[in-house]
């Protein structure tokens, strides 16, 4: 399973967010178009023209939900989201698929930010961890030996139903309203 998304709380009007919450950072020219659920699938298929797209929408338990589909450093931006305006929101990753497998949870609310993580780097796996430890952590002393152990999908999937988010679910990451599409196109082409 190969799977990151970002997930926001508490937010009662998409429009309002993603135009006045949802920041844009670095050089480029940045664009948006609000798309019907069925056309989310023929917009992904279109990378060789765009840098950057993502897609902020709400799902059934109101979530809403951010996922990009070509840019590495796309934490940052909702990092940044989260941070400047004091909004709680989960960051994930799950990967188990690749040459270097990892797993990752980044917990944001107010200003906090709390992170977690075991990754295979190279030939051996890193635990890390930043920020106070939080209530959906039960108390987790990660003293197990081995980064593996410390934590691993289990965990991940545990913290996040404490959060109320069931990795489980199938229809998780299914769009309930239109979409943001979101884009930055490179300086040499136009859109």
């Amino acid at each position: 399973m190969h799977s990151e998304f970002s997930v926001f709380f508490n937010i009662p009007d998409l429009n309002n967010f993603f135009k006045e919450h949802f920041f844009y950072s670095g050089n480029g020219k940045y664009s948006y178009k609000i798309i019907k659920r069925e056309e989310m699938k023929g917009l992904t298929e279109k990378k060789n023209t765009l840098y950057y797209e993502g897609y902020t929408y709400k799902q059934k338990n109101s979530f809403v939900i951010y996922q990009n589909t070509d840019f590495d450093g796309w934490i940052n931006k909702v990092r940044l989201s989260a941070l400047n305006n004091r909004l709680k929101a989960v960051h994930i990753f799950i990967d188990n698929e690749s040459l270097y497998p990892g797993y990752r949870l980044d917990y944001y609310e107010n200003s906090f930010e709390r992170v977690i993580y075991s990754i295979k780097d190279g030939t051996k796996w890193i635990f890390f961890e930043k920020g106070l430890q939080q209530p959906f952590e039960m108390n987790d002393r990660y003293e197990e030996k081995g980064a593996t152990k410390k934590f691993n999908y289990s965990k991940l999937k545990l913290f996040c139903k404490n959060l109320g988010i069931d990795l489980d679910d199938l229809e998780l990451l299914a769009p309930t309203s239109d979409i943001y599409y979101d884009y930055r196109v490179n300086s040499d082409t136009s859109r």
